[in-house]
């Protein structure tokens, strides 16, 4: 309006005494200013037209959102199988009844193509709480109040309490045929997903649990939490479906108006290694030891020798998923030990002490030492029997009778430099990256020389039980150490495609005579009635056994690190047991590994109340290999883009896309990855991450020319490469620095 006083004013100051003359310039003025108000319009609508938006408001969403809604469809979560096909978790969706009570809800019978009401009608409010009644216990005169209030206050729909919720499939269906046959309309269930554990107590950390993403919305689908539930969550949750319907202006769905929007696409299967009949019974044999012992934890494990597959692990204290039953025990914790479980190993790793000095050729069995204490620097070391005084023994009577003095003096023979790299390529002080989630990465001693001395002897060293059980799959599996692994294969029921685990070499630090005679000198450690740590003279026997057969044993305690130094060993209830046994000790068939974390009290047959009956049944029965599911093909990996990121992180990930990573270098990023992002390639496949820090040389046992040829472009380094088949040896040693431009030599054969 001041635009059009102004013109006004103006035209009066300019104006003439003539009125014609002046009725024609206000007439044209006011014209103008028409057009150009009226453009102003135009080009407001223009732009809320091409944009869409007022005020940074999009109206086509506020007016879907007026007119139409959605539904999530939920993706049914994939099924967590054991080796053979039984569930060990599967979805189990439960339902809530709601009665529709807005009598706008009608819609067109499909086959009269008449308008019928689909709300429930007052004359069935009694027929519908005598089934409800009847079906859920549901109060009679509940069920009329609460749909008399919905009608009353013209509510869309009604609930009916907590009987109305968590309703079986079964019920469910017994519900509908009862409605059906009463010819009842307005009845509808909504179904909420849930997560079912039918053999309750069963490897409980290590599968873990899966959870509504939000506890408040029963609708907002399920999450893994921790557990293979949370590492293989975005393969097992698969993609939700969408459909959209229509709504009227009270905001109300209209009948026959639901449409599919996004397709639903459930997750993929994972079937695991373990074997139900060895994991159930190794679950009621854990129960009576922890009842007897009430130790802070016990874990067991029971694995293949020559495959890395684990058929049976569990930990105590421990809880029932399905029910959600948490034990009331102050040791209880939520961590998954076999995997992210810290303690210094003690006895047991003498095992590697051995193997390396056997390796080097430093150890004669029937060689002498003195026995009982040595000092290290400013240290003395003393063996456990040390009360007995110094006394000459052989180094076979050394690891029978588990001396730390024969395993210092082994380990100063060698030289700390060497010890050190035997621990490395054993796998100690490395992330497994097996695909679980918080894995931990132990730690090496440091370079103290007393510290490398006590790591001869399994102390001022960090490990977890997944990376002793791969060290020990070197000894087991002539040399060739494994990566244990616990999925067998993942499924995609949808193409009908799938992903087989196959046995996976990391690394060969001992040669195969040297993994054969380490098992023999093992076999005295049992047997031997003067020397042998695990023969007992109450049952003048070994204590530990497999249904017969010979085995390779070592048992051991370590002390366990407080605040102030190492708790007092001469309390039982402060050591860390420990025990793993091959067996049969000439060709192994399996690896088990028990801890017992400070218990109560403890006898020295205690954890052989765990192996013996299992390892007496596995010995028993022929664990079948996992073989191709009938008219499934070979799925391909893509492989995903893993530059920048974090180097374990990315390595993990690829492990549980079935891809086999080999990390080079030292550094904590990922700067380069063997095969390109988005390719595709059969499982299996070994991934090259060159890491972002100075590169090391790899151990390249079991590769392929392809996979040398890989290396040699990713790094720069010169490979020759002589003979086909895997490779035997390579002309540079395992974890030396290596350039762009250096010669590699490698046989294959």
């Amino acid at each position: 309006m001041r635009l059009i006083n102004r013109i006004i004013n103006q035209i009066e100051n300019k104006g003439s005494d003539n009125p014609i003359y002046n009725r024609k310039r206000i007439g044209m003025s006011l014209f103008f200013v028409t057009v150009f108000i009226l453009g102003i319009f135009v080009m407001r609508f223009a732009i809320i037209i091409s944009t869409g938006k007022v005020q940074n408001v999009d109206l086509k969403k506020q007016a879907n959102d007026r007119y139409y809604g959605t539904v999530v469809t939920h993706a049914k979560r994939g099924t967590i199988y054991d080796r053979y096909g039984e569930a060990i978790a599967d979805d189990a969706t439960s339902y809530s009844v709601i009665a529709i009570t807005s009598s706008s809800y009608k819609g067109i019978d499909p086959k009269t193509k008449k308008e019928v009401k689909l709300y429930v009608e007052g004359e069935n409010y009694n027929k519908i709480a005598d089934i409800l009644n009847q079906r859920l216990g549901i109060d009679k005169t509940t069920v009329l109040d609460t749909l008399e209030s919905g009608k009353e206050k013209k509510l869309y729909q009604v609930e009916f309490g907590e009987k109305g919720r968590n309703i079986s499939l079964t019920t469910k269906e017994e519900i509908i045929k009862d409605l059906d046959n009463a010819g009842i309309k307005g009845i509808e269930f909504v179904d909420h997903p849930a997560r079912l554990y039918p053999n309750g107590q069963f490897a409980s950390h290590f599968i873990g649990v899966s959870q509504l993403k939000d506890e408040d919305n029963e609708q907002s689908g399920l999450v893994g939490s921790f557990g293979l539930e949370a590492a293989y969550n975005s393969i097992l949750s698969g993609t939700d479906g969408i459909s959209i319907y229509q709504k009227t202006p009270a905001g109300n769905p209209v009948a026959n108006t639901f449409k599919q929007k996004v397709k639903v696409k459930d997750g993929e299967d994972i079937y695991t290694t373990l074997d139900s009949s060895l994991q159930n019974y190794l679950e009621t044999l854990m129960d009576q030891v922890q009842e007897e012992m009430n130790s802070k934890w016990l874990t067991a494990t029971l694995m293949t020798a020559d495959t890395g597959e684990i058929l049976a692990t569990s930990q105590r204290p421990t809880f029932n998923p399905d029910t959600g039953d948490y034990p009331d025990d102050p040791n209880f914790q939520w961590r998954n030990l076999l995997t992210e479980g810290d303690y210094e190993p003690g006895s047991t790793i003498k095992v590697f002490t051995t193997a390396a000095a056997q390796n080097e050729g430093k150890f004669n069995p029937n060689a002498t030492y003195t026995a009982g204490t040595i000092k290290v620097a400013d240290t003395e070391i003393n063996d456990w029997d040390t009360l007995k005084g110094l006394r000459t023994l052989t180094f076979q009577q050394a690891l029978s009778n588990s001396s730390n003095v024969g395993m210092v003096t082994l380990e100063q023979m060698m030289g700390d430099t060497t010890w050190h790299n035997y621990l490395q390529r054993f796998g100690f002080g490395q992330t497994p990256n097996s695909g679980l989630l918080n894995e931990y990465a132990g730690a090496l001693p440091s370079d103290n020389v007393v510290d490398t001395a006590m790591s001869a002897y399994g102390q001022a060293i960090s490990v977890s039980p997944l990376q002793m059980l791969r060290a020990f799959t070197a000894v087991s599996n002539n040399g060739k150490m494994l990566e244990p692994h616990y999925v067998a294969k993942v499924v995609n029921n949808d193409n009908k495609t799938e992903k087989i685990n196959e046995p996976e070499v990391v690394a060969q630090p001992i040669t195969a005579d040297t993994a054969a005679k380490t098992r023999e000198y093992l076999i005295q450690v049992g047997t031997d009635p003067d020397w042998g740590t695990a023969y007992s003279h109450t049952k003048m026997a070994p204590i530990y056994e497999a249904g017969g057969a010979t085995i390779a044993v070592k048992t051991g305690s370590a002390q366990i690190a407080g605040e102030g130094g190492y708790l007092d060993m001469l309390e039982a209830s402060n050591l860390l047991y420990s025990v793993v046994i091959m067996a049969p000790s000439d060709n192994p068939k399996y690896v088990m590994y028990v801890t017992m974390k400070q218990p109560e009290h403890y006898t020295g047959l205690v954890m052989s109340e765990i192996t013996n009956p299992l390892l007496a049944r596995a010995m028993a029965q022929d664990v079948t290999s996992i073989s191709a599911s009938a008219d499934y093909s070979m799925a391909q990996v893509e492989v995903a883009d893993y530059v920048d990121e974090d180097i374990n992180t990315a390595a993990s990930d690829a492990r549980r896309e079935v891809l086999h990573p080999v990390i080079i270098g030292n550094g904590s990023k990922v700067l380069a990855q063997s095969i390109q992002a988005k390719a595709k390639v059969d499982p299996n496949s070994r991934l090259l991450l060159l890491s972002s820090g100075d590169m090391t040389m790899p151990d390249v046992t079991d590769w392929t020319k392809k996979d040398l040829q890989a290396f040699e472009k990713l790094t720069g380094v010169n490979v020759k490469i002589e003979g086909s088949g895997k490779a035997v040896s390579q002309s540079i040693v395992y974890g030396k620095a290596i350039n762009k431009g250096d010669k590699l030599s490698v046989s294959l054969s």
